[in-house]
């Protein structure tokens, strides 16, 4: 019980502001660790086994969106604004939400398995049971996120991660299989929601279940159109190549996911930032000054990501054929659908965490759910006749239908500032000029790598000076994201009056 009269215990006067920009780096570390843990797993396990390992995987991967149902996003969103009188009570029903999701996802995803594959329910057992572990070290972690404490989200996501990779590849190497990784798993996310737990006990956070189902229920539905997003999303991804296996043949789901990962890389840099600096994008709604943060890593993530997207529009043919090989040319178009679909991918994900910023997200419940419908059954129709590009055009369906009611949602709730608009345009007309300049290339009668390599070295030192050209939007990114600091503040205390949670 709350004791508004409890002496408050200070934390360190000065501290020390921690940086957004590493939890970018760190989210662009972990892809990096799950596509080497992938790469080494890959190896030394037998094809079969690491195909059934995958399955399990993404099983787990469902059953975490499924789990998290919004709250990361919503405690994060949270914990950055000032503090106030509900903030604990809501804290604390975001906390029931999430666990009363976590084991509902589980039992659910564990007896379905043991139906439909009793052969492997010992490995699933322990791979989907882990992800309660780390269900909740992830909770915590966005609390820490909202707060501006990096050195606890890195702390508790390094642990999930390396502890992951060593401990799995260990395992392989002893020849443990399967289950080897899946103890492995267990054991790296029970460690990292041990650390999560610690830091929390430390900063004061107190968890308190609450038990009513009317609570829970109400709690859940605020939570959906958050839920919502994230849960279409993994959809999508994830129900394409089954879609393009069953409706067309396997090697049609290898061209579309070969350009699907290429895809994935401006896409993966956009998410790591706008996760990053998502709290200094709620401060920036609360304090009225327009949208900079997001301003600012839409046109870094444009400018930076020019480059590859002006070559999957131009020159797709040497990309796959660089990257994946010979056999996968023949998915030039699919991956110019791709690259058009990163496009306005980028925009989206900038537009779905603004919509919550501003507490307007209770679009993304109709919008996400349409355009996951609509992309579904554009995909079953046409991938029979044109196969992964068809895949491909679904997303950018998907990503139109979504972006469009997503920015009309937005209309009024923010005025963009002259040097703002500015930034934007001037990075839209170096895309532009980018993909002209790039357009003669995929014409080219010959294969002229060297002058393919100048027009990227051109094209990144154009992008870099536009860069330095407008460090003025760029800079306080990199200056933001103190714990809970806004313009030399305190910090506010944890562990009394109203913001005891």
């Amino acid at each position: 019980m709350e004791r508004p009269d409890e002496e408050p215990a200070k934390l360190p006067s000065d501290p020390k502001p921690n940086r957004s920009g590493g939890l970018a780096g760190l989210y662009l570390l972990d892809a990096c660790g799950a596509i080497l843990q992938n790469a080494i797993l890959a190896r030394y396990l037998a094809i079969h086994d690491y195909g059934v390992l995958a399955a399990v995987v993404s099983v787990g991967m469902f059953v975490f969106v499924i789990s998290d149902f919004g709250t990361g996003l919503a405690v994060s969103r949270l914990m950055a604004l000032p503090p106030d009188d509900t903030r604990s009570r809501k804290f604390n029903q975001l906390w029931t939400a999430r666990m009363s999701m976590t084991g509902l996802a589980t039992a659910v995803a564990m007896m379905c398995v043991w139906a439909c594959a009793p052969a492997v329910s010992f490995v699933v057992f322990l791979i989907v049971g882990s992800e309660v572990f780390r269900s909740m070290s992830n909770f915590f972690a966005a609390t820490a996120r909202g707060l501006g404490q990096v050195a606890a989200v890195i702390k508790i996501a390094g642990c999930d991660r390396i502890g992951t990779l060593v401990c799995s590849v260990f395992a392989v190497t002893m020849g443990w299989g399967l289950e080897g990784v899946a103890v492995a798993y267990v054991g790296a996310r029970s460690a990292s929601c041990i650390v999560a737990y610690v830091w929390a006990s430390g900063a004061g956070l107190r968890v308190k279940s609450l038990v009513p189902a009317k609570a829970i229920w109400k709690e859940c539905v605020a939570l959906a159109p958050l839920a919502t997003l994230l849960l279409s999303d993994k959809i999508v991804f994830y129900s394409m190549p089954l879609v393009l296996v069953a409706a067309s043949t396997a090697a049609e789901a290898g061209l579309f996911n070969a350009a699907l990962k290429i895809g994935l890389v401006p896409m993966s840099l956009c998410s790591a930032l706008l996760a990053a600096y998502f709290p200094d994008m709620v401060r920036d709604a609360a304090e009225g000054i327009g949208p900079k943060s997001a301003v600012g890593v839409y046109f870094f993530v444009s400018v930076v990501g020019t480059p590859l997207i002006a070559l999957c529009l131009a020159f797709p043919q040497f990309i796959l054929g660089t990257v994946f090989g010979p056999a996968f040319i023949p998915g030039a178009m699919t991956l110019r659908w791709i690259g058009l679909f990163v496009v306005l991918n980028v925009a989206y994900q900038v537009a779905v965490h603004l919509l919550p910023a501003y507490g307007r997200e209770s679009i993304l419940l109709r919008s996400s759910s349409i355009g996951a419908v609509l992309c579904l059954v554009v995909a079953a129709i046409v991938v029979r006749k044109v196969g992964a590009t068809g895949a491909a055009g679904a997303l950018v369906v998907y990503a139109t239908a979504t972006l469009i009611p997503n920015i009309a949602a937005l209309r009024g709730a923010f005025r963009f500032s002259t040097s703002q608009l500015r930034c934007v345009v001037q990075g839209w007309a170096w895309f532009l000029v980018s993909v002209v300049l790039a357009a003669p290339l995929a014409f080219s009668w010959c294969d002229n790598r060297l002058l393919l390599m100048g027009w990227v070295a051109l094209s990144g030192c154009g992008g870099l000076v536009l860069l330095i050209r407008h460090r003025f939007l760029l800079t306080p990114l990199l200056r933001r994201g103190g714990i809970l600091v806004a313009g030399g503040q305190q910090v506010p205390d944890l562990r009394s009056g109203s913001s005891m949670l």
